[in-house]
């Protein structure tokens, strides 16, 4: 994947923030993680609207290793999906991570997501014409309305917090920060 900025590292902190998030797929190799999707991140681009020209969200995905694979998809496993997103225009266009734990009938699914699949899992918790969202305490939740469930592949359920992308910057903190709280939606 490419990503462009302007400035050198100091100049443009983002480059920083960029090469902590790659590091995401080197710590799951050690903890209980597996990221079953694309080796590239899901991401939106558009030719026809200038928005999707420049990449400023990413989104990887996540399951547990030691699941049972499903019989149409082995690449896919039973259980929870663990969504990691980093968004770099954020709340108030301040860059943050959102960490969420997806539930799913994965009857739904036809293939494993890939880049162009982004969509189908930003869409989680911002689209209230799709999903009932609710937030407490900093935990958001949301159901997709019975049309939309099989839009958005099954979807059954999803938990999800979001946190400033800078509380991120270093391995240990990916740990602590991404994926022990991963652990504990």
């Amino acid at each position: 994947m490419c990503f462009y900025t302007s400035g050198t590292p100091k100049e443009n902190g983002l480059v920083l923030y960029w090469g902590h998030f790659f590091k995401l797929a080197l710590i799951t190799m050690v903890i209980i993680f597996f990221p079953y999707t694309t080796p590239k991140f899901l991401r939106w681009k558009s030719d026809s609207s200038t928005a999707g020209w420049l990449t400023n969200n990413f989104i990887k995905l996540y399951q547990f290793e030691n699941h049972t694979s499903l019989p149409n998809l082995p690449e896919v496993k039973e259980g929870p999906v663990y969504c990691v997103e980093v968004d770099l225009e954020g709340k108030d266009d301040y860059p943050e991570i959102t960490l969420a734990k997806l539930t799913y009938d994965f009857s739904q699914w036809t293939k494993v997501p890939g880049v162009s699949d982004h969509w189908i899992f930003w869409d989680i918790f911002r689209m209230t014409n799709s999903f009932e969202i609710n937030e407490s305490n900093g935990t958001w939740a949301s159901k997709p309305h019975s049309k939309a469930a099989k839009k958005y592949w099954g979807l059954q359920s999803a938990q999800g917090e979001s946190f400033p992308l800078i509380n991120v910057s270093s391995a240990e903190t990916i740990k602590t920060k991404i994926f022990d709280r991963l652990l504990s939606l």
